[in-house]
């Protein structure tokens, strides 16, 4: 009887505190730092609280099968866990609406309450302890992402997303894991909404690429998963003995069906003698009694299968990217797929190429409306994100997409790639699609030559993008020699008559026929093979003498001469053209390819301020032209 006094009274106790406590929430969420304190205070006493019942056993979460059963044998400790829940969920709906008014402090609760809220609904009451799975629970992490995609100010969803991402979704495997199924859950419960409310969900949207995009990347291998910490570690005896969260590998549905084959085979085989049919179904049985042993051991929790990582990676990020997101997400999203995403052997990378011939798309209609306003800039930014990732999928995965190159071409008519950050993705892109294929016609090298020239001639592509592109067009030049005619046709007089007689380039009186059309974007209509390069003798006059020097040798090398390494000319910059003029005091150079004896060569030099030394102040015939002569 003491006893029983002594747990009732305890539990009196733990009645008034959890009262007390969850009454204490307010609703006007205050700025002041006092009340954030408050509501830390609270949340924390709150968590060790039911991280107590938890431990001691008097809230459990497993589901009973019978609910008739449970109505007629309930007695005060199931009205007691009834209770329990009830307030649990109190303190669950509090945390969550905190959440989404940007408290930090509850997502940190949320965190720790997660962590001790085994899931066991699935497990049967009569199992051992030792043999049921403690994983997290999967609704309480859907809570948790759908509160955060709630927040609506940019910077407070920015931190509150870097917050769930470094304390529960990077260290744990498990966490990670569930995050991201929860991401796709609630992308598809946004994508519902949207289509049939028409509500506007850009808000959320972004919230869940934004936490998706700090999630970091997975184990390349199954060694490197098991080797992850996991926040709740279920034991290898209790692993096959899942239900609901236990994934069998998905080679086990081969493997029975190489089982039947054989089975098949051994049956048909059986007509030649009874004894081999004996030994053959000896040697089969014992052969299946091992194969089930290894299928029980392959069995895992779903977030120790690589595979299935790999998947829920694939659907999350396909979910989310149907959602309306901003530009800057937009932008986000497609340099990260690339690399930490495609390159996660996922099931079916094909999938995103849709995606990114979306956006190029919707780069070049921005750009055709912003093309008067000079504001498509970040438009461009998306085109050339969108064509890395095509280019990706084409050589990783044998995409075919047969207006790549007519794309890039069409890119290529903005001057802004070579002003924008991303300029050196860009000039890689150019150097991977024209230098590393040798089975390109020559119509659309003449036409890239051609359109390359013409841009850093009208386009005003400052002078590292013009040294890059010199450099290109050289290489190009020599190993397509049949592009060669650019360089080497003879310019004729528009007027004239006798088309033998060839006219001098610097021919005043002639006029350059150029047919060459700059305003398609299909380079089989440019009509470039039928052209000449003469934009290389209008930067022979370029005011970087770097410039100007490359453009006098371009395309006149020979043979033995070796190609210009790329790779150098993407460090330049305009700040370091500059400095590099500086310290060696002017003089034309090959855009940092320079021999030692040249850099002897150079000296300091004053700065020419005009092309002849005046005599006098005033020239001659000039209306002061004397005034100040002394007689």
């Amino acid at each position: 009887m003491s006893s029983l006094s002594a747990s009732s009274s305890s539990a009196r106790e733990k009645w008034k505190q959890l009262k007390i406590l969850l009454k204490e929430s307010n609703t006007n969420y205050e700025n002041g730092v006092d009340f954030h304190r408050k509501e830390a205070h609270r949340f924390d006493q709150l968590r060790k609280l039911f991280t107590s019942l938890i431990a001691n056993g008097e809230l459990n979460f497993r589901r009973n099968g019978n609910n008739q059963e449970v109505e007629e044998e309930q007695d005060a400790k199931q009205k007691w866990n009834a209770h329990l829940q009830t307030q649990y969920n109190v303190y669950i709906d509090q945390l969550c609406d905190s959440i989404k008014h940007g408290n930090k402090y509850a997502l940190r609760s949320m965190c720790g309450i997660i962590a001790v809220s085994c899931c066991q609904q699935h497990q049967k009451p009569q199992q051992p302890q030792e043999m049921r799975i403690r994983r997290v629970d999967v609704n309480l992490v859907h809570r948790m992402v759908d509160a955060l995609s709630c927040v609506q100010e940019d910077n407070v969803a920015s931190e509150m997303a870097k917050m769930a991402a470094a304390e529960f979704a990077n260290p744990y495997v498990d966490g990670k894991y569930f995050v991201m199924k929860s991401i796709k859950r609630c992308s598809v419960e946004v994508y519902d909404l949207m289509q049939s409310k028409k509500e506007d969900v850009t808000v959320v949207a972004d919230n869940l690429t934004t936490l998706l995009l700090l999630v970091d990347s997975i184990a390349p291998n199954q060694a490197h998963l098991d080797s992850n910490l996991s926040l709740l570690i279920p034991s290898s005896d209790s692993a096959n003995n899942a239900d609901d969260g236990a994934d069998s590998t998905d080679d086990d549905d081969d493997e029975s069906d190489d089982d039947d084959e054989s089975d098949d085979d051994d049956d048909d085989s059986s007509t030649i003698s009874n004894d081999t049919n004996t030994q053959s179904f000896k040697k089969q049985k014992t052969s299946h009694t091992t194969t089930k042993k290894k299928k029980q051991q392959k069995k895992k929790i779903s977030f120790q299968s690589i595979a299935k990582f790999r998947k829920i990676l694939q659907e999350a990020w396909l979910s989310v990217l149907r959602l309306p997101i901003s530009s800057k997400l937009h932008k986000r999203a497609l340099r990260h797929l690339p690399t930490n995403v495609l390159t996660q052997r996922i099931p079916s990378p094909l999938r995103f190429a849709d995606f990114f011939s979306a956006s190029f798309d919707i780069g070049c209609k921005n750009d055709d409306n912003d093309s008067t306003s000079g504001s498509g800039s970040t438009d461009v930014i998306t085109s050339l994100l969108s064509l890395q990732g095509l280019f990706h999928l084409m050589t990783t995965q044998n995409l075919e997409y047969p207006k790549f190159y007519t794309s890039l071409y069409t890119l290529m008519s903005h001057s802004t790639v070579f002003h924008v950050k991303h300029r050196i993705q860009f000039c890689t892109l150019l150097t991977n699609c024209l230098m590393k294929s040798q089975m390109l016609p020559a119509y659309v090298i003449a036409s890239f030559c051609k359109r390359l020239c013409r841009t850093c001639v009208c386009g005003g592509v400052p002078p590292s993008g013009s040294l890059f592109v010199l450099a290109l067009v050289s290489n190009l030049l020599r190993r397509h020699g049949e592009c060669a005619c650019l360089v080497h046709r003879h310019v004729y007089n528009k007027s004239s008559k006798d088309k033998g007689n060839k006219k001098n380039d610097n021919d005043d009186n002639g006029m350059i026929m150029d047919v060459f059309d700059n305003e398609t974007n299909d380079p089989a209509k440019s009509r470039a093979l039928e052209s000449s390069l003469w934009e290389l003798d209008a930067l022979e006059k370029h005011y970087h003498p770097a410039v100007s020097a490359l453009a006098k040798t371009c395309g006149t090398e020979d043979n033995k001469t070796p190609p210009y390494n790329l790779d150098e000319f993407l460090l330049h910059t305009y700040k370091s053209l500059f400095e590099e003029e500086r310290r060696w005091g002017g003089g034309g150079g090959g855009g940092g390819i320079e021999n030692n004896t040249s850099k002897k060569k150079r000296k300091s030099r004053s700065v020419a301020l005009a092309f002849h030394e005046p005599k006098t102040l005033f020239q001659e015939g000039d209306a002061f032209s004397g005034w100040l002569s002394v007689p």
